[in-house]
């Protein structure tokens, strides 16, 4: 560590403003979340193809119905008080859906709870762009989130490092003049476990977006069906190992903990682990069988709304710890002496 004076003196090469990336970063994923969000409300092509010929001839043409249809207007056939139920029930029970540019995309057309909430993770399914508007929020945070927080790790490793400690000394020789109430200040150690933690940090928040990045980039009837849960689980694991050890570091410096901040950092952290586990559940089973409504159980739509807003809220809460952090890069005068040392032997043996 150099002198202040000395460090003020040299020329400044980057300055990196963490609260103007944040402020950036909040912006954008916000918006484009939200207008992923809206963007599911809309209803999802469903081609003739997908219908016997008697089906579209007796029902189709006779009501003028356009092609393509929508899944609404299969749900609406599929309803125990249409006059259709039963031809729907028994002669359509694989529909072909339009996703994206793609044309051989499939759900099958089971009929609908009896009550229930839509899911969002189902939705995403379904909507192609909704699916790559949050999905360019995992790049952008691919990006952005693991520099700054190895830098915060950083950041924190120097104070601890930085940090004295008051002691007092053992008086050992005859010749030492401090009296019994003398006491030194001396380096603190920064223990293992702290640099363990240090060090993990950073890899694991870039190794969690890896998988996040996946639940919104691979579609299930275009991609790798039979590992489609691979990115969900290890996400699952990853997210809750990366909250356990963003709050830790928080706590390894006592007289800069936020205690509300901490507190809400473990509640959310409870409340992700806790319904993750049933959000899991329920999409593994959609993966196993892709449904062309939305619906599920009340609960489970609760747990994955909860879900939700603790990765959410969590990853808002980690903009607040760099929303002051400034890095600087300068010159040591290293590099300088290196290069005039090589030039002025190589011209003397000229």
């Amino acid at each position: 560590m150099l002198p202040m004076s000395t460090r003020d003196t040299m020329p400044v090469y980057a300055d990196i403003n963490g609260s103007l990336i944040a402020k950036v970063t909040i912006v954008l994923n916000s918006a484009l979340t939200i207008s992923a969000l809206l963007l599911l409300q809309q209803d999802v092509p469903l081609f003739w193809e997908s219908f016997t010929k008697e089906f579209q001839r007796d029902v189709l043409k006779q009501n003028n119905y356009t092609d393509p249809l929508t899944i609404r207007h299969v749900l609406e056939f599929s309803a125990p008080s249409s006059p259709h139920f039963e031809i729907v029930r028994t002669d359509n029970k694989h529909m072909l859906i339009e996703y994206g540019t793609t044309w051989f995309n499939w759900c099958w057309n089971d009929p609908l709870p009896l009550s229930g909430l839509p899911s969002i993770l189902r939705a995403i399914e379904f909507h192609s762009i909704s699916q790559l508007l949050l999905r360019f929020t995992f790049l952008w945070s691919l990006s952005v989130r693991p520099i700054l927080g190895a830098l915060r790790a950083l950041a924190v490793y120097n104070r601890l490092s930085l940090e004295r400690a008051t002691i007092k000394p053992t008086l050992t020789s005859s010749r030492t003049s401090l009296s019994s109430k003398a006491l030194l200040s001396v380096p603190r150690r920064v223990t293992l476990l702290n640099r363990a933690i240090l060090s993990i940090s950073p890899p694991v928040s870039f190794l969690v977006l890896i998988p996040g990045y996946f639940i919104t980039a691979w579609q299930q009837d275009i991609d790798y069906h039979s590992v489609m849960w691979v990115p969900f689980y290890a996400f699952a694991a990853l997210y809750t190992l990366h909250m356990l050890l963003y709050t830790a570091i928080e706590l390894m410096e006592p007289d800069r903990m936020n205690f509300l901040r901490v507190l809400a950092r473990f509640a959310l952290t409870s409340l992700f682990t806790i319904t993750a586990m049933t959000v899991l559940k329920t999409q593994d089973e959609f993966l196993q069988r892709k449904t062309c409504h939305i619906i599920v159980p009340i609960p489970a739509a609760i747990d994955e709304y909860l879900c939700c807003f603790s990765i959410t809220a969590f990853s808002l809460l980690e903009w607040t710890d760099v929303w002051h952090l400034n890095i600087m890069a300068q010159d040591n005068g290293i590099d300088t002496r290196v290069v005039d040392e090589c030039c002025s032997s190589s011209i003397s043996s000229a």
